[in-house]
């Protein structure tokens, strides 16, 4: 049994009902899927381009991580939460004793719900991990996608990727710290 899978989404957005990332929009697809388990590295699997075989590589991903795995722990995870509500797999992992820890709603509530919404850079300052490296926000606000950013060139990939990566270290970070507080 694994203590807990932390776990994050970039993910390739379409605009619609009035908001920039919408996850329900059937148009919207994971690009990487970030993940860190207990005393491992994180790692960063590429999903790909949304096509006929996308779910299945969604769901080899992340049947594996998730099967024995009790505890899913991210930052913000309804966003993440979102995408993966309509699989089959993850409603019986959830309906098996599955559950799920948001950092960011924990946070909320140990600042006695003076931080309406904590943000994961805040968050990483406050517990001793790293802050983001926001050379990608231009970009998105340009209106480019994850799958843009990464064919931009190898030195994007590579920028793109360990920006994600850092995600999920510093969300464990975060965790871990909140633990000690409770």
């Amino acid at each position: 049994m694994i203590d807990y899978l932390v776990l994050d989404f970039e993910s390739d957005d379409t605009r619609s009902c009035n908001k920039t990332v919408n996850p329900l929009d059937p148009m919207s697809s994971i690009r990487l899927i970030q993940y860190k388990l207990p005393n491992q590295d994180a790692e960063v699997i590429d999903i790909g381009v949304r096509d006929l075989n996308y779910d299945s590589r969604v769901k080899a991903a992340l049947i594996t991580l998730l099967g024995d795995t009790r505890l899913l722990i991210g930052h913000n995870i309804k966003y993440d939460l979102s995408f993966l509500w309509k699989y089959n797999w993850f409603q019986k992992w959830l309906q098996d004793g599955g559950k799920v820890f948001d950092t960011a709603q924990a946070e909320y509530l140990l600042s006695g719900q003076s931080k309406i919404y904590p943000d994961l850079n805040y968050c990483s300052e406050k517990y001793g991990g790293t802050q983001k490296d926001d050379w990608i926000k231009p970009l998105f606000k340009a209106g480019k996608t994850s799958t843009d950013i990464i064919n931009m060139s190898p030195e994007h990939q590579k920028r793109f990727v360990e920006y994600a990566r850092d995600d999920v270290i510093n969300t464990e970070i975060v965790y871990l710290a909140q633990m000690k507080r409770v």
